[in-house]
């Protein structure tokens, strides 16, 4: 497993973890995770194309 297969897995978890957290909300996850929101939108959609 490479090191960038550990990252993206974990930052997927990381991400789920604050939006199970915020009730799917995500200003308050991008919040709670130190984040703009944008940010945090454009991370969730690499994630759901597979290339996070």
């Amino acid at each position: 497993v490479s090191l960038d297969q550990v990252l993206k897995s974990w930052e997927k978890a990381y991400i789920e973890a604050a939006m199970k957290i915020t009730h799917g909300n995500l200003s308050q996850a991008a919040k709670l995770l130190g984040v703009n929101r944008t940010t945090l939108y454009s991370r969730i959609q690499l994630q759901e194309q597979g290339n996070a």
